[in-house]
């Protein structure tokens, strides 16, 4: 891992963390780091991309549930209303197309549920690719960035499967955007 990426992800679990409820849906969850960070958890699925990840994380982590699934091209394989948040973070700039999975966590939110979304600024991507290239972050994890946000394209787009924004604030000087999202009653 390159040298600033950990400090990276443990700073969009901080920003991410006050927003999350008990009954957690961790969209591209990775290593499942958020399990570390949040307190009085009733359910947690992680779901990820890679099966081999989800089976070690299923070893490590016996009290939770993991899937496997495409988040891009599959619909979720979950029953309506479960959660009370979504959590996509670091994720949505890797989808070419999101739309389909917004919509699946708007399925899959109870009513005044959260989707609790981090992605890099514009200026946050332009500043990680430089710093992929000096070897400072991961070079995979830019070289898979399908797609950037300002927080005007990413309100349009959330919005328009039925979410509510209700929080925003950027951090790491600027260069990453924390935006939180309800879905109404």
């Amino acid at each position: 891992m390159a040298l600033l990426s950990s400090y990276l992800a443990r700073r969009r679990l901080d920003a991410a963390v006050p927003y999350l409820g008990k009954k957690v849906l961790d969209l591209g969850c990775g290593n499942a780091r958020l399990l570390e960070r949040v307190e009085c958890l009733e359910q947690y699925t992680g779901m990820e991309l890679h099966e081999d990840r989800v089976r070690r994380l299923r070893a490590h982590h016996p009290k939770w549930r993991f899937v496997h699934c495409d988040l891009e091209h599959e619909h979720l394989p979950l029953p309506e209303e479960t959660f009370d948040t979504a959590a996509l973070l670091a994720v949505i700039e890797h989808l070419a197309e999101p739309r389909l999975l917004l919509s699946e966590c708007y399925r899959v939110l109870l009513p005044q549920g959260r989707l609790v979304i981090t992605t890099p600024s514009p200026l946050g991507h332009r500043v990680h690719t430089l710093a992929s290239w000096l070897g400072l972050t991961s070079r995979s994890a830019v070289h898979h960035h399908q797609s950037q946000y300002s927080k005007t394209a990413l309100d349009a787009m959330v919005c328009s499967v039925g979410f509510e924004p209700v929080a925003y604030r950027r951090f790491l000087i600027g260069l990453n955007q924390l935006c939180v999202y309800q879905r109404p009653h």
